[in-house]
């Protein structure tokens, strides 16, 4: 027997995303907020209601508090899974989150340097992990119908007050949402997110590009492609949109069309 569609007054809040993308400040923007549980990576599968379950038991384990009538956050990354049970019966809310790959590319390989992730200091892997993300990130684009928030990193360094003025309303929240932020038990440690000092400032704030840090022009360009098809077709499908150029926007165009293909990535990333 399904349980309910709010699963003991819970809702559902997917942050989806790639590697490098400003993901870990989002989400702690979002857990930050009374109204939503969670802030970080949870490495799981969403398969169906005990999956859901299991989210919700692991939340109300760190948190120690009320988890019913709120959004129940978790952040995918590349090749996580969300069935279509789940997609169409619980109806979680979705938002995509998109960072150009110079910036994300760089910012990634020189975490690796640091972290000693063999495959991310490699330019060639990383670049193919990115492009497949974007295949990942238009499949669920897909699935989803368009009914997702899409936000383009820069804005939320760029334009962080109207960002988050548009997210608490498609969110429906009473209390606004903050550029300030908390820390979590796992905030800074990796696994669970973003391990660099950056996630430390507790607020909003430019990070460094990492121009230092070479990679050939040939893979950019292909990460590039990747990334402008992605990017157009999110833009083009989602019920509310925020890029750099104008941000937030509404957007009214129909689905791009679906002849546009991204360049097909790397069979590497079915072993990561």
């Amino acid at each position: 027997m399904i349980p309910s569609k709010t699963l003991f007054g819970s809702k559902y809040l997917f942050v989806l995303s790639h590697m490098r993308s400003r993901s870990s400040l989002l989400s702690h923007i979002l857990g930050s907020n009374s109204e939503i549980c969670g802030y970080s990576e949870m490495h799981r599968n969403y398969s169906g209601w005990l999956s859901l379950f299991a989210l919700r038991a692991s939340l109300w384990s760190e948190h120690r508090g009320s988890v019913r009538n709120k959004y129940l956050l978790d952040k995918l990354l590349f090749n996580r899974e969300i069935s279509d049970n789940v997609l169409e019966v619980y109806r979680p809310k979705v938002i995509f989150l998109l960072r150009n790959p110079s910036d994300s590319i760089r910012s990634l390989i020189k975490m690796g340097r640091s972290t000693r992730i063999e495959w991310h200091t490699n330019p060639e892997a990383v670049c193919q992990y990115y492009c497949a993300s974007m295949q990942w990130l238009q499949t669920y684009a897909e699935k989803l119908r368009g009914n997702f928030f899409f936000i383009e990193s820069d804005c939320l360094v760029e334009n962080t007050s109207q960002l988050l003025e548009q997210l608490t309303i498609w969110l429906n929240l009473k209390e606004p949402l903050s550029p300030k932020y908390s820390f979590f038990k796992n905030t800074g440690l990796a696994w669970h997110g973003d391990p660099s000092d950056n996630i430390r400032y507790g607020t909003v704030k430019t990070t460094s590009k990492h121009t230092d840090v070479f990679v050939p022009s040939n893979l950019l360009d292909q990460a590039e492609m990747a990334y402008l098809v992605c990017k157009d077709r999110l833009n083009r499908m989602s019920v509310l949109s925020a890029e750099t150029s104008n941000c937030p926007q509404r957007v009214t165009e129909s689905l791009v069309d679906s002849t546009v293909k991204s360049p097909k990535s790397s069979r590497f990333f079915d072993t990561i």
